[in-house]
């Protein structure tokens, strides 16, 4: 299976080493650490909001842009459903890793033409992480809602390094199937298609704000739209072959429809 180029250790990769390294890398970080912004759950849903209404007309400029596919198929003869019979879109990430920061991006985009996405948090990826401070979301207390597909989603550990949550029983289920090496992100669509590690490399977005990174999203010319936009058209294209292209307003775009046929579909 080819893996994505980018790509950020899983939390079985995370390891301790001694007190001293505790100690200095507590001191490092409250040293340098850039707190999340202080406008909460408004302004997340502000920003959440500027994504989600990313024109149509620059989706379909853009397609792929200039994002590879970042999904594999896995071969798997059965759709993974949840218990309502929905196809399920799972997500495994960590609030200090900034593959998972360039991801989401794309991930609220292409998940808000199949639902409602709500109650998002803003915040960025480790000071001391590669690619440190990458401005993004985070899924933690997130809320989705759609008639198409179940998006079952957890961030397993803070941006300081401390477990917040474990995967769902099926969750890690796919992780192990499909993730040997244990990195993230971990997409999993319907047990159709994977994706392991961000769909694009998250140095586009460095030195940027919220507010910045989503007013390139509507400029097809700029390298941000070009990454994210693409890399969520991919994401769609792959849930689309899930739900058998429903809802129509998310899978018959020509662009989509252009993509999803290199799934397959």
């Amino acid at each position: 299976m080819t893996r994505s180029w980018w790509r950020g250790p899983g939390p079985i990769v995370i390891a301790v080493v001694g007190v001293l390294a505790i100690v200095s890398g507590l001191l490092f970080i409250s040293q340098h650490q850039t707190p999340p912004p202080s406008g909460g759950n408004t302004q997340a849903a502000q920003i959440a909001a500027q994504v989600q209404d990313v024109p149509a007309s620059v989706s379909a400029q853009i397609g792929a842009g200039g994002v590879a596919r970042p999904l594999d198929p896995t071969g798997s003869a059965t759709l993974l459903k949840d218990s309502a019979g929905l196809p399920m879109v799972i997500y495994i990430g960590a609030d200090y890793c900034p593959f998972c920061a360039a991801e989401r991006w794309s991930l609220v985009l292409a998940m808000s033409r199949f639902g409602q996405l709500s109650n998002l948090s803003l915040g960025t990826s480790s000071s001391t992480d590669s690619y440190p401070n990458t401005a993004t979301f985070s899924f933690t207390g997130a809320k989705f809602q759609s008639s198409y597909v179940d998006f079952s989603f957890v961030e397993t550990t803070s941006r300081s390094g401390q477990t917040i949550a474990s995967p769902t029983a099926i969750q890690q289920s796919q992780f192990n199937q499909y993730d040997s090496g244990g990195s993230i992100p971990f997409i999993d669509v319907g047990s159709r298609f994977v994706q392991v590690g961000s769909g694009y490399a998250p140095d586009v977005l460095q030195g940027m704000n919220w507010t910045q990174i989503v007013t390139a999203l509507g400029s097809p010319g700029s390298a941000v739209a070009n990454d994210v936009v693409g890399n969520a058209n991919w994401i769609t294209a792959a849930i689309c072959v899930a739900t058998a292209n429903q809802p129509a307003s998310a899978c018959s775009p020509r662009e989509i429809v252009a993509l999803e046929k290199q799934f397959g579909g």
